[in-house]
Parts: structure tokens; C-alpha cells; sequence
């Protein structure tokens, strides 16, 4: 089986969304919170979603006014997508070669999608993202590290200077920041599971949220589980 073909069997159901901020979901539901307050969506923006998949990001930037874009290759996740975000214009592309005039984003984000790219055509997805982006806008990106497991369906992991070269040859990188310090307590996340029981116990998983995000969201990038980028395309 493909790498393709491994992530689009996953789209038998809309799996982003099933996810809960209990056990080690607490970790994607924290990045997509931080991907969408650097986001901040305004009335005016245009806004793009990249890769995005089921939607899971446009559900939580949620309906603010700004003109909300999803392409994704997948027209099986695409309809989840449809589904979950009405208020979102969708369509499916390869984000290697856009059908959209230039210029024509204010904001961009690339979440959890670059690790399924072929390494080969990283270069003219970046490159076409920066067309499509206006001069001063900002590109999102957030990408897993070596440190996090890597499953059949990614091509490749990052380390922090890795990422940043990549990204500095179309882009300005503002500023590179871990996520998800790798520790102990994550451990014990990842065992723990997302197991029912744990719903249950809704001052457990308070305790949990609050001690993540007080110990463990933020992590240098060396590490971190994950980066996160924030990008400038020049004027």
C-alpha cells in the first residue's frame, strides 16, 4: 500500500473530528487552538487551508467574517469537509498546482501536511503557495519532528533546521517554535489512550489540560514533537 493510499483509507470516516481533548488528543486539539489564534481570522482576510483535509483546521478557525478556502487532493475527505464547515469554500487540488489567481490569500496554512509530501515536490508546493499568497501575507505551517514516530503514510520527518531551510527558500521565517515537549507525562498521555473512561472523569482530564498546556505545549525545538513555522511572504 502507498503512502496515498494509507492516508486515504483513513478517510473512511472523518477521523480529525472524533479526536478529543482527552488522553494524547490533547496535543493536536492544542496545536490546531495555537494554529488558529496565530491565524486570527478578521473580516477581510482570505484565508487557505492547504491540505486540509476533513476540515478539522476550518472547523476551529471557525466563521469570522473572512473568506475561508480547503483544497485538498481527497474528495472523500473533502466531503467530510463540506459537511463540518459550510461557511468554507472547498475544492479539490493539488496544492502543486493551484487553479487560483495570484495573490489572492492573506493567510495560508500548511498543518500536518508537508510530511506527506514527496520530497521531491516540496520545492514547487512551497513555491506555489508563495504565488498564491499576498506580498506581506503570512504562511502557518506546523510539521512532526524525529522525535514523534513516524507512521507509513509520511514521507519524512524535520528537524528544526531542516523545516527552516526548507521553508527560507521561498518564504521570511518570522519565528520557528516547538510544540509538545516529549516527556514523562506524555507518556503516560499516550498510554493512557483515548479511552472512554477517561470522558468520564472530567476533573482527571482538567488536570491534564492545565498541566499540558502549563509544561508541555511549549518545548524548544530540538525537543519538541512538532514545529511550527510562521512565514512571510516579501513584498
Amino acid at each position: 500500500m502507498s503512502r496515498e493510499e494509507a492516508q486515504e483509507k483513513e478517510y473512511n470516516s472523518p477521523y480529525h473530528h472524533l479526536i478529543r481533548e482527552t488522553g494524547p488528543g490533547i496535543a493536536y486539539i492544542s496545536l490546531l487552538r495555537i494554529v488558529s489564534q496565530t491565524v486570527a481570522p478578521e473580516p477581510g482576510d482570505a484565508i487557505l487551508d492547504a491540505g486540509c483535509g476533513d476540515g478539522r483546521l476550518l472547523l476551529e478557525l471557525g466563521d469570522h467574517g473572512a473568506a475561508v478556502f480547503g483544497v485538498d487532493i481527497s474528495m472523500k475527505a473533502l466531503r467530510f469537509a463540506a459537511g463540518f464547515n459550510p461557511h468554507a469554500m472547498l475544492s479539490s487540488q493539488n496544492i502543486a498546482s493551484l487553479g487560483l489567481k495570484s495573490d489572492s490569500f492573506s493567510k495560508i496554512t500548511l498543518v500536518e501536511t508537508l510530511e506527506h509530501i514527496p520530497p521531491r515536490a516540496v520545492d514547487g508546493v512551497l513555491s506555489e503557495l508563495n504565488r498564491v499568497l499576498k506580498p506581506g501575507g503570512r504562511l502557518i505551517v506546523s510539521a512532526p519532528t524525529p522525535l514523534l514516530p513516524q507512521p507509513a503514510k509520511h514521507y519524512r520527518h524535520f528537524r528544526p533546521d531542516e523545516l527552516r531551510s526548507v521553508l527560507e527558500k521561498h518564504f521570511v521565517v518570522e519565528r520557528l517554535v516547538g510544540h509538545c515537549r516529549r516527556s514523562y507525562l506524555y507518556n503516560l498521555l499516550l498510554a493512557i489512550g483515548d479511552n472512554r473512561v477517561w470522558h468520564l472523569r472530567a476533573g482527571f482530564n482538567k488536570l491534564l489540560r492545565w498541566h499540558f498546556r502549563r509544561f508541555l505545549e511549549s518545548a524548544p525545538p530540538l525537543r519538541a514533537l512538532r514545529l511550527i513555522a510562521v512565514c512571510r511572504k516579501e513584498s
